[in-house]
């Protein structure tokens, strides 16, 4: 007889964290444990980035989607029962956790067979005065192997932004992510520029909707997708114009679908990134294994930034995060 559990958390970050729509002081974080008496396997979702309120009735609604599952849900029958969603994320990882110790065989056998055992890790930049992300970008370079710079605000703004950040971190690889703040002009003027600094890709430039017209734009830097796509069938609606995608699995709705969606990328010739919200090392452990499967960037950053994290949390050093260990997860 399985016993399901939910429960909504909340984890400070160690600084204010600013993106282009908002600015964070913790992440409200759903958790979803599974129990068959003899193994508990555990997954977790963001729900929403600031709302707290909207993350509370999604918590009921996975108590209620639970209760009336019975004990026989399975990761197959879920990709039906659920739209991709955070809980339908933190539902398949805990079944996923489950599968592999009642197997006992870990989850990287069964997704990625010789993954490495590190991979190169993202250091996130905040959205902030130039001065204060140059400070930022310094502190975080020396335990990242790459710098993902938020942008998103007017074109001489985030230039300079940038302009300071590299002068800060002359030799860092960087990437950016404008979270949807630009326009078809911004980005025109905002890319060239970023180009001539060294920026080796800009992540959501327009917002979801506004991009149809990404393939007449002149912008010398790939671009990529985060809001954009969604799930696997997405993919379809998906503009011309994009290099890659981001893969997040609460965007997403879990491993199962990602591990499709990365499928589906590459059948297009589209590469991919994966990336987290604000989750602990819980979150980040199953997107380590779909990173480990041949993702540009593993942006899992997250537990990070967090002023505290889970109990046998990942392990990120020297510009590299170590895979996880089973006791966290898998």
């Amino acid at each position: 007889m399985r016993e399901w559990s939910v429960s909504l958390e909340d984890w400070p970050y160690r600084r204010p964290f600013k993106i282009a729509r908002a600015t964070l002081t913790h992440a409200t974080n759903l958790q979803i444990s599974v129990s068959d008496g003899f193994h508990v396997g555990a997954g977790e979702c963001e729900p929403h980035e600031t709302d707290r309120s909207f993350a509370e009735t999604v918590n009921n609604s996975a108590e209620a989607f639970l209760h009336s599952q019975g004990n026989d849900l399975e990761r197959n029958a879920l990709q039906n029962a659920l739209p991709a969603s955070p809980i339908r994320n933190a539902i398949d990882c805990a079944l996923w956790d489950l599968e592999a110790k009642r197997l006992k065989t870990p989850v990287s056998s069964l997704i990625a067979p010789g993954g490495s055992s590190r991979l190169p890790i993202t250091g996130t930049v905040s959205l902030d005065k130039p001065s204060v992300m140059a400070e930022e970008a310094a502190s975080v370079a020396p335990d990242a192997s790459v710098l993902k710079v938020k942008l998103g605000g007017a074109p001489a703004e985030d230039i300079a932004r940038l302009k300071h950040v590299r002068a800060a971190c002359p030799d860092q690889e960087i990437i950016v992510d404008a979270n949807g703040g630009w326009d078809v002009r911004g980005l025109e003027t905002t890319g060239i520029a970023l180009h001539h600094l060294g920026v080796r890709l800009i992540e959501q430039p327009l917002p979801p909707g506004e991009d149809q017209h990404l393939s007449t734009v002149n912008c010398p830097v790939p671009l990529c997708a985060d809001e954009s796509v969604t799930d696997a069938a997405s993919l379809d609606a998906l503009p011309c114009g994009y290099a890659a995608i981001n893969i997040k699995l609460d965007k997403c709705g879990g491993l199962t679908e990602a591990l499709e969606l990365a499928d589906a990328a590459k059948e297009r010739g589209l590469r991919f990134m994966v990336g987290s919200n604000g989750g602990t090392s819980l979150a980040a452990a199953p997107a380590y294994w779909l990173a480990a499967r041949g993702a540009i960037y593993a942006d899992i950053d997250s537990p990070k930034m967090l002023a505290r994290d889970r109990p046998e949390a990942m392990v990120f050093e020297d510009g590299f995060v170590h895979a996880p260990s089973t006791d966290l997860w898998g």
